[in-house]
């Protein structure tokens, strides 16, 4: 399996090759795999040693963290557009404030895409998830032949939990990418309402 997804904002792509066969199961990571994903793979790993038996689980991590970094800029984008919306936004000058919330629109847009390309990447995952799930319990042959010690195999998570954890990354996904959504009409309201400023008497010719 072959795929890539975005790392976070302005980051390059991380591109996955996952190889999988009885018992083994193989990552190739190349480009740029969040390092804090990395960083709670080890933890994860050195603490609780059977979780490397749990399926996609580098995957479900990767996209966790990347999600987790392009939510930071949802945070910087409301921030941003919150002084515009409360009643000194006057004291702005109007060029500036026409330059500064079309930047806002236009990072709030791409910020958008990345999250409709993260979700798509998700719903990729669901999907190769089930594929992987259909195989996983036709297979007699898999217990059989896993390497895990019978003392922690029935700390084993179920493979249940991933198709979980996939659903809930897939409405986190959707949810920011309303939230996005939201922020980029209150942004244009904004841009509209500095406009008026700007030219109030062509603002009442065209309402007469």
């Amino acid at each position: 399996m072959l795929y890539w997804s975005p790392s976070g904002w302005n980051d390059s792509v991380c591109i996955t090759y996952l190889q999988t066969q009885v018992g083994i199961t193989n990552y190739f990571c190349i480009g740029n795999y969040p390092e804090q994903g990395i960083r709670r793979l080890r933890h994860l790993l050195r603490k609780r040693p059977f979780l490397a038996a749990r399926p996609f689980l580098a995957d479900v991590i990767q996209v966790d963290e990347s999600v987790k970094s392009l939510a930071l800029h949802i945070n910087r984008a409301r921030m941003a557009l919150l002084p515009y919306e409360k009643k000194n936004r006057a004291v702005v000058p109007p060029e500036v404030a026409i330059r500064e919330l079309h930047r806002l629109s236009t990072s709030l847009y791409i910020l958008q895409q990345y999250f409709l390309e993260v979700q798509a990447v998700v719903s990729f995952l669901q999907e190769s998830y089930l594929k992987y799930s259909e195989v996983f319990k036709t297979n007699k042959t898999l217990a059989e032949n896993n390497s895990i010690e019978r003392s922690e195999e029935a700390e084993v998570p179920s493979t249940d939990e991933q198709a979980q954890a996939l659903q809930f990354l897939f409405r986190r996904c959707s949810t920011y990418s309303r939230w996005v959504e939201s922020y980029k009409s209150r942004s244009n309201i904004q841009i509209n309402l500095v406009i008026n400023r700007i030219h109030p008497l062509d603002t009442c010719a065209d309402c007469a």
